[in-house]
């Protein structure tokens, strides 16, 4: 039986070591009836958020990978989804005319189903992350204040989440454990990306910055933060362990001159968009041993798209939303699900033969 586990050890290793360079199918997730779409957020069944042009405004749309149907989410205003939960719960802004209004949904991923979250007696506000708790994170924005603020997802209770000392901060991503990551200025020539323990009144660390300027956009559940920093001579991707403390800032190369990372999930994959030598920006996906463009990781056999632009979020399947640039010049929401490599499916199907014939002797 020893030696069983440890073939499964070898083969289950050898798996997880060559997953990486497996290649991904795509879906075009369409549009609400218009030329474009973005897609900003996906949860682990699948479930996809963002925005899509539907003939006369942009509109906040969630799509299931299930049924492959894509449905807008408000009742006429221009809006954005920005985030879903493991609950289907939405978040994002909408337009009311005079201003923009955080919002966030009931899960049944129906038109109308958007709840106002508040302003904090500021002009606008835009929701930009939500976690499995249905805490939601964001911006308040007054006539001379940017305010980070954090909801527990009823209607009108937001609240300030602090700064690192200026007028100014931005609260982008929230972790199911209460961590909230974001960007901060402590002047109006410094800003730096912050981790918070999401508690009122609570400590915000800012992480440092490999640059004079940097802001974190993603947190996954272990407390590793991403994002980007930079100044007049460098732009580029970070990576850090959350700690704040010299040198957890890690820098994650570029595709050519500059690099973001929008968000990492709990196997510590990141994602998000360089631009080439040429100008163009592409998708990327890092797994902690070097960047590599998604372009080259899917079947464009068809020439659907000129290039996928954007990766804007990954879940804990491996599955990766953002958009790219279609083969006719329209700017489409894209879906990429990894397919493991035949190599690998080969040696599957040979360790478990292996096991069974093993099982039978012993």
């Amino acid at each position: 039986m020893k030696k069983t586990l440890i073939i499964l050890a070898i083969i289950l290793l050898s798996l997880s070591s060559s997953a990486f360079a497996a290649q991904y199918t795509i879906t075009d997730l369409g549009t609400l009836g218009g030329d474009n779409s973005h897609a900003y957020a996906i949860n682990d069944s699948g479930q996809v958020v963002g925005a899509s042009d539907n003939g006369t405004t942009r509109e906040a749309f969630i799509f299931d990978s299930n049924t492959r149907i894509i449905k807008g989410l408000s009742n006429g205003n221009t809006s954005h989804a920005y985030d879903i939960n493991s609950s289907g719960q939405v978040v994002g802004y909408n337009n009311m005319d005079s201003h923009y209004e955080a919002f966030i949904s009931d899960g049944s991923g129906e038109s109308g189903s958007m709840t106002s979250l508040g302003r904090l007696g500021n002009n606008s506000s835009f929701a930009y992350s939500i976690n499995d708790n249905s805490q939601v994170v964001g911006l308040s924005w007054g006539p001379s204040n940017k305010e980070a603020f954090i909801s527990d997802g009823t209607a009108g209770n937001i609240q300030v989440l602090g700064t690192l000392g200026g007028n100014h901060a931005i609260a982008r991503g929230i972790n199911n454990n209460g961590q909230v990551v974001g960007e901060s200025w402590q002047t109006y020539y410094h800003f730096e990306a912050f981790i918070s323990d999401g508690i009122i009144g609570g400590e915000i660390n800012g992480l440092g910055s490999l640059a004079s300027f940097s802001s974190a956009y993603g947190i996954n559940d272990n407390g590793q933060v991403v994002g980007d920093f930079w100044d007049d001579s460098n732009h580029e991707a970070f990576i850090s362990d959350g700690s704040g403390e010299p040198g957890s800032m890690i820098g994650l190369g570029t595709l050519g001159n500059l690099s973001r990372a929008y968000d990492i999930n709990n196997n510590g994959i990141v994602v998000g968009t360089s631009d080439l030598i040429s100008g163009e920006y592409h998708a990327f996906i890092h797994d902690g041993s070097g960047m590599l463009d998604l372009n080259n990781l899917f079947d464009n056999s068809d020439e659907h798209w000129d290039y996928l632009s954007f990766a804007r979020d990954i879940n804990n399947l491996g599955q990766i939303v953002g958009e790219g640039l279609t083969a006719d010049g329209q700017t489409h929401a894209f879906l990429l699900t990894p397919v493991p490599e035949p190599a690998s499916l080969i040696l599957l199907a040979v360790g478990f033969g292996y096991v069974r014939r093993s099982r039978k002797v012993e």
